[in-house]
């Protein structure tokens, strides 16, 4: 560890892993949606109750236009917990995304 790193530390504060759900994240901004679904699929096996995964799954398969598994995840992914405060806001604007798009919406 201390060959790697360009200044003195204590190797017990290290903490060495993967960070599956920003690998999901990079792949799915550069267009490799199958990627990036395995690594938010892994993300979820990590983070069960974490809204991200569930957030990166729905928006893989909106761009898919695969409208029913999409709407399954960001529906998980309202209800469950979340660590970026973007996630439930973006999650509610594709449920309306899809419900616009199949024409679901009433007027009041």
């Amino acid at each position: 560890m201390a060959r790697g790193l360009p200044f003195a530390g204590v190797g017990e504060t290290y903490e060495v892993g993967r960070n599956y759900l920003s690998f999901g994240s990079v792949f799915y901004e550069r267009g490799y949606l199958e990627q990036a679904e395995i690594f938010f699929r892994i993300a979820e096996k990590e983070d069960p109750g974490g809204a991200e995964p569930l957030y990166g799954l729905g928006s893989v398969y909106l761009e898919q236009q695969k409208r029913k598994e999409a709407r399954e995840y960001f529906e998980r992914a309202v209800k469950s917990a979340t660590d970026y405060p973007a996630t439930l806001p973006n999650a509610w604007n594709n449920l309306g995304i899809l419900a616009a798009r199949e024409e679901n919406t009433t007027r009041r």
